[in-house]
C-alpha cells in the first residue's frame, strides 16, 4: 500500500527528468544568427580581398557588357562588369545626323574572381587585337586594358555615388540661377509698364501744352540771304593790293595838280 501512495510517484519519475537532462546537455548548442551573420561577413570579406578589377580605357563602339563579359571570361571567372554610357547629347546628334542609333559605352571596370588572372590578363591583352573571326565586328578593334592595383569595387560604388551627388548639386545650382534671372526678369518688366503707365498720365495732364511745344518745334524760319558772288566777278574785282594802289597813286596825283 505504500508504494501507491502519491509520495512515491516523484520518486519514479526523477530518473526519467535526469535522463532527459543529460541528452539536452549532449546536443550541440544553437548558433545565434549574429554569429552566423558575422562568418558570413568574413566569408564576404576574404573573397572581396581576393577579387582585381580591370579597367578599360575605350570600349570598341557599341560593344555592350554581354560582349565583354564573352571575351573576356575565357581568361577567368568575372564577378561584375560596369561600363559608361556615352552623353546622351552625342548620341542624340548622331542619330539626328542618320548614324548607328545603338547605345555606345566609353569606359568601363571588369572584376574577376582571382586578382591574379585579373593581372595576367591586362598584361597579356593590353593593346592587342581583339581577334576571333575575320568577319567578326570587333575582329580589328584593340583592347586598352588596366589592372588596378589595390583598387576595389566598393571604390568605384563610392566614385558613382560621388560624381551623382556633384552632379546633382550643379543641376540644383543651375536651376536655382534660372531662377533668379527669370524673376529678375518678370520685375522689370512690372516696372516697365508702371513706367509706360506714369508716362501716359503725364501726357494726359500735360497734353494741350505738349501739343503746342511739339507744334513750335515742328516750325522752321526761313531768312533771305544774298547769293555768293562768282569766281569772275572776284577777280575782275582785283586783290586788295591793287585796288590800294591805285587809290594812292591817284590821290598823289592830284597833291601834285595842287602845288603846281
Amino acid at each position: 500500500m505504500a508504494d501507491e501512495s502519491p509520495a512515491a510517484a516523484p520518486a519514479e519519475a526523477t530518473p526519467a527528468a535526469v535522463d532527459v537532462k543529460t541528452e539536452d546537455a549532449k546536443k550541440p548548442a544553437k548558433r545565434s544568427k549574429l554569429d552566423l551573420s558575422r562568418e558570413k561577413m568574413e566569408q564576404f570579406k576574404k573573397k572581396a580581398e581576393k577579387r582585381g578589377v580591370v579597367y578599360i580605357s575605350r570600349v570598341p563602339p557599341f560593344m555592350k557588357p554581354e560582349k565583354v563579359k564573352h571575351l573576356l571570361g575565357q581568361y577567368g571567372d568575372i564577378n561584375r562588369i560596369y561600363l559608361v554610357p556615352e552623353d546622351k547629347t552625342h548620341h542624340k546628334k548622331r542619330v539626328a545626323a542618320g548614324g548607328n542609333r545603338k547605345q555606345s559605352y566609353t569606359e568601363g571596370w571588369i572584376e574577376f574572381e582571382d586578382k591574379k588572372v585579373a593581372k595576367q590578363v591586362a598584361k597579356v591583352l593590353n593593346t592587342r587585337q581583339i581577334g576571333g573571326r575575320k568577319r567578326d565586328y570587333y575582329h580589328d578593334d584593340i583592347w586598352n586594358l588596366k589592372y588596378l592595383k589595390g583598387f576595389k569595387w566598393d571604390h568605384l560604388t563610392e566614385k558613382i555615388a560621388y560624381e551623382n551627388r556633384i552632379r546633382d548639386q550643379k543641376l540644383r545650382m543651375e536651376i536655382a540661377q534660372a531662377k533668379k534671372e527669370n524673376e529678375a526678369y518678370l520685375e522689370k518688366v512690372e516696372q516697365s509698364k508702371k513706367f509706360e503707365k506714369m508716362e501716359e498720365r503725364k501726357s494726359g495732364a500735360n497734353g494741350g501744352a505738349n501739343d503746342r511745344d511739339a507744334q513750335y518745334q515742328q516750325i522752321r524760319r526761313t531768312f533771305q540771304q544774298k547769293a555768293p558772288t562768282s569766281s569772275k566777278q572776284h577777280s575782275s574785282l582785283g586783290s586788295s593790293d591793287t585796288l590800294l594802289e591805285k587809290v594812292f597813286a591817284s590821290a598823289h596825283k592830284k597833291r601834285k595838280v595842287g602845288d603846281e
